[in-house]
């Protein structure tokens, strides 16, 4: 029977890893998968027509290495993360409001002056287009056609993406996974009465739960993103799964480790 209910508790951890991937990569996923296929874009477009209006002579080489300097921005991502959960708040709570991201675009400037200077434009006149960008609204507009649009006219298919995402996104969720994860280790070294065992186990569920990441659920996700992001987004594109398989590659790293480790031990306490 402790056998039984030990391998029982390794399913469960098994169970929760799964759980736990998608609750810390859910976020993350979201806000990539936005910030890669709408912000990104909106960003770049308004950063480089303001150029474009002060230097209409500027060569389309030079467009696109600011365009390439956006695209690769922590600053966008940031914007895209305050867009997000601006519009989050208004479909749960209710609350309208057009988040600041003036300190955001000033930075996105201050940061990449050397790829400006190096196209010539001089201090002055980057002080100039950064002002131009803080003082057009053009950002702000666009969100808040579409945080009107989204919290007054959701579909239902846009209605269970948002239920799930607030399921699995709870910090309730991820503080009770970690906790579950815990107290079944606990218990699976109460049942064998062995740390070998134990350890062989719940590397064991983790590997598995890694490659269940890394070919299950990315490969779900593969398979609806189109689908989903049409619904939801009104453009079809792929999904960014880039951080939820760094969290599959962990886990199979550390079961791996794990099993390593307690072969290592039984090895050494046979001697």
């Amino acid at each position: 029977m402790k056998k039984f209910f030990s391998v029982l508790f390794s399913i469960i951890i098994f169970m929760l890893l799964i759980m736990l991937a998608i609750n810390l990569s859910i976020e993350k996923l979201v806000i990539d998968t936005i910030n890669d296929s709408v912000v990104k874009k909106e960003v770049s477009d308004f950063v480089t027509d303001a150029i474009y209006q002060e230097y209409p002579e500027i060569s389309v080489d030079d467009l696109e290495k600011i365009e390439d300097f956006i695209n690769e921005s922590e600053e966008v991502n940031d914007i895209t993360s305050k867009y997000f959960e601006g519009i989050m708040n208004s479909i749960n709570n209710g609350d309208s409001y057009v988040p600041d991201i003036d300190d955001d675009l000033n930075s996105l400037i201050e940061n990449n002056r050397d790829t400006l200077e190096e196209i010539g434009i001089n201090d002055n006149e980057i002080d100039k287009i950064s002002h131009e960008i803080i003082d057009n609204d053009r950002i702000s507009e666009i969100y808040q056609v579409v945080s009107d649009n989204v919290s007054n006219n959701l579909t239902k298919e846009q209605e269970l993406v948002i239920d799930v995402y607030n399921f699995f996104g709870s910090t309730n969720l991820r503080y009770g996974l970690i906790i579950g994860i815990f107290i079944s280790v606990v218990l699976i070294l109460v049942l064998d009465k062995s740390i070998i065992n134990s350890c062989f186990k719940v590397g064991i569920s983790s590997l598995i739960a890694g490659l269940f990441v890394k070919f299950g659920i990315i490969w779900v996700i593969d398979l609806i993103s189109w689908e989903v992001t049409n619904n939801v987004l009104g453009r079809t594109t792929s999904i960014d799964t880039t951080f939820l398989s760094s969290i599959g590659y962990v886990y199979i790293a550390v079961g791996i480790a794990l099993v390593i480790i307690s072969i290592l031990i039984k090895k050494i306490s046979s001697k």
